[in-house]
């Protein structure tokens, strides 16, 4: 009787968990048009509808269509019934940003804090959580949990990094992160987590390789609409140049090594921003570096094509900056690709420097509609 009574429950969790999310899906949708586009009858609709407007998760806003005369009244999602943070820790500065329940990034904040593993950084860490919880105003019963992304290997069940060499550690968990966070949190892998905001911002985004240039070379391969995780898509550590700068990995000549920020900043004695500033004004120190930088780019988007024939999409802080540049890179890949077209693979990202974090924080949104 027990077993029956919990079939019975999870069935009918099942059925709302639909019914929710064709309301999402649809966006404005009738109880009428809940029953015909599920084929369930309409008094079964209007219960699961019910439900969920109960729950807080759904809202009447308009009306749509006409039913004997009468507009029904339309339903969708209420992006206010939940939250989720999303932060991104880099080697000095954190990047903050909130999402809704309907998945929109509302709130973006970047705070400078150089990353070192101690206790006054944990400290930091649950501090501005909270600082900007209060200054977005949402309500801290609201917030499912925070995703926090950073470079590094992380296990599976995503609460321990087991290798951090780029930001010079060897591991670390969600435990000491999290020390002074007082909400669920997951540790995930960088550019995992800008490869997950990629599927969730473009759903025909099926199968691809996501190129991330910025403070360091990082890379995702999205396949079947999903990332394919563990150590895959590590496209910093292609080999460009045989025998040539040391890695932090070990090895020599790895795209790291010849794409990192530090070449560029180095070139111009100044800022990311102020290297392409001076690049657009013709700074020959500044037009030598990015020829150097963007030809080896150009390398890399030909290795990895040889092996994924499927999109090749650049993000990253960088690709902020590319678009003016972006035709001389389809041109160069031209040259190398003798195979395909680059126009009919490669792309910069929508999303930019915000990935990793809105990643981080999606995956607690995407998760709660499915177990409503």
């Amino acid at each position: 009787m027990k077993a029956e009574s919990k079939l019975g429950a999870e069935r009918k969790s099942d059925n709302r968990n639909r019914v929710f999310n064709l309301v999402r899906e649809a966006e404005n949708i009738s109880k009428p048009g809940v029953s015909r586009e599920l084929g369930i009858s309409v008094p079964t609709a209007i219960q699961y509808i019910n439900e969920l407007e109960e729950l807080g998760a759904v809202k009447e806003g308009g009306q749509v269509g006409c039913t004997g005369g009468r507009k029904a009244k339309a339903y969708s999602v209420d992006e206010t019934y939940r939250y989720a943070i999303g932060v991104e820790l880099k080697a000095r500065q954190m990047i903050i940003v909130a999402v809704d329940y309907c998945g929109n990034l509302i709130h973006e904040d970047i705070e400078d804090c150089p990353f070192v593993l101690k206790n006054e950084y944990y400290k930091k860490l649950g501090a501005l959580l909270e600082e900007k919880i209060d200054k977005w105003g949402l309500e801290r019963e609201k917030v499912l949990g925070i995703g926090i992304a950073l470079p590094g290997l992380v296990t599976e069940n995503c609460e321990r990094v087991y290798y951090g060499k780029v930001l010079n550690y060897e591991e670390t968990s969600v435990q000491e992160l999290g020390k002074y966070i007082s909400y669920p949190c997951r540790l995930y892998n960088n550019s995992d987590s800008a490869g997950y905001a990629e599927i969730a911002r473009d759903p025909e985004t099926n199968d691809a390789v996501l190129i991330r240039l910025g403070e360091n070379v990082g890379g995702s391969v999205i396949i079947n609409g999903e990332i394919y995780g563990a150590k895959s898509g590590k496209v910093g550590h292609i080999q460009l140049v045989p025998g040539g700068k040391k890695c932090y990995c070990g090895r020599r000549g790895c795209f790291e090594t010849v794409c990192n920020e530090e070449l560029l900043k180095k070139a111009c004695r100044g800022t990311v921003s102020e290297f392409f500033e001076k690049l657009a004004g013709g700074d020959a120190a500044c037009k030598k570096a990015w020829e150097k930088y963007i030809g080896y780019v150009a390398e890399a988007i030909v290795n990895v094509r040889m092996l994924f024939d499927n999109k090749i999409i650049i993000g990253g802080a960088f690709s902020e900056y590319m678009e003016p540049y972006f035709e001389d890179l389809l041109r160069r890949v031209t040259v190398l690709d003798t195979f395909d077209n680059p126009e009919t693979y490669l792309r910069l990202s929508h999303i930019k420097h915000q990935a990793p974090a809105l990643g981080g924080a999606l995956q607690y949104i995407h998760e709660s509609w499915k177990n409503l």
